[in-house]
């Protein structure tokens, strides 16, 4: 079946290790594409089967970038009180990079 929506490629996967706050901000922004994929997929659909899947998709896909974006803060929270003298480097780099 031909899509009549074009999605923006999947966020490249680098190969070399990662810390896990790299890793989770990787895995953020796979989330952020599937939650994107599902809501063209949804915008596009007209079967009520394939609507039924794309609400299922969407709901899928929220409740995976609510859960990693609350460990990722939890994340920084350990850091920032494990090195207090840094708190303002990542109170400023949580909003921007996300």
């Amino acid at each position: 079946m031909r899509s009549v929506f074009r999605i923006m490629h999947r966020p490249a996967q680098e190969e070399i290790p990662l810390t896990q706050a790299e890793r989770l901000r990787l895995d953020l922004q796979l989330a952020k594409w599937e939650l994107d994929c599902a809501y063209a997929g949804f915008d596009y659909a007209t079967d009520p089967d394939l609507i039924d899947c794309y609400i299922f998709k969407l709901n899928a896909a929220m409740k995976r970038y609510k859960f990693l974006l609350e460990t990722y803060h939890a994340l920084q929270d350990t850091a920032r009180d494990q090195n207090p003298n840094t708190s303002a480097a990542y109170a400023g780099s949580a909003n921007s990079s996300l």
